[in-house]
């Protein structure tokens, strides 16, 4: 063989890093226990747990490059999903308490996705707290809140919103090249619910093909659309 033809052989030849990525779930398993893992089409849709024992439910995947997976209860999602992680070949564990599945190991990639999550739950937190804030001021003043009180609320409200869309748009830079191999057959909402995993950021879960969901310290909009007519469901805080 001539070193030319060695080269062109060399050259069609598609070599491949394979990795494993081991994920290791314990901590409050309940019933039924997480053992379906979501790859959304990268390897088998949905992989079993190689694993499984009281308090421990391990997968292991064997990918050529890193992206974004579910951890599942139930094939058919009629239990709540238990937490998304990025398979990037380190080890990574998730700890179950009070029904909340997060990251507590992984590498830096991942712990950066945990405390993202944990900072949105802060930051829902906050959002109920000035939502009982604006309900007591409803009580006391009922239509005549005073216009620097609300004008505060509003601002709080607002500023919470713009910590909430930094938060996501953060997650989403720092995993852009993890979203990439899916997010052509995604919607990009999807995507933001992929990452967010446990952490549900829309109020209507049960609607898959909302045109719109928001709100604000006093009222929340839904919008969507079937063949024949655009219907929005709107709901406002009365004292």
């Amino acid at each position: 063989m001539t070193l030319l033809a060695a080269l062109c052989l060399a050259g069609c030849v598609e070599t491949e890093t394979r990795t494993s990525t081991e994920i290791k779930v314990v901590g409050e398993l309940g019933e039924p226990k997480p053992i379906y893992l979501n790859t959304f089409g990268k390897l088998s849709p949905i992989q079993q747990a190689q694993s499984v024992e009281d308090s421990i439910v391990t997968f292991v995947l064997d990918t050529t490059e890193a992206f974004v997976v579910v951890i599942d209860r139930c094939i058919d999602k009629s239990s709540p999903l238990v937490c998304s992680v990025i398979a990037d070949g380190k080890p990574i564990e998730v700890t179950i308490k009070d029904g909340v599945g997060e990251i507590t190991k992984g590498s830096e990639q991942n712990m950066k996705l945990a405390e993202a999550r944990s900072k949105m739950r802060d930051l829902e937190s906050k959002k109920d707290d000035l939502r009982k804030e604006y309900r007591a001021l409803r009580e006391r003043y009922g239509e005549d809140i005073p216009e620097v009180a609300e004008a505060d609320a509003d601002r709080r409200w607002e500023a919470i919103e713009g910590e909430i869309k930094d938060t996501y748009t953060q997650a989403i830079l720092n995993n852009a090249d993890n979203l990439v191999p899916i997010f052509f057959g995604i919607a990009a909402g999807v995507i933001i619910t992929l990452l967010f995993v446990p952490f549900d950021y829309s109020f209507a879960f049960w609607e898959k093909d909302l045109l719109y969901e928001g709100e604000s310290i006093y009222n929340y909009l839904r919008v969507r659309e079937d063949p024949e007519s655009v219907i929005l469901s709107t709901n406002v805080l009365e004292g």
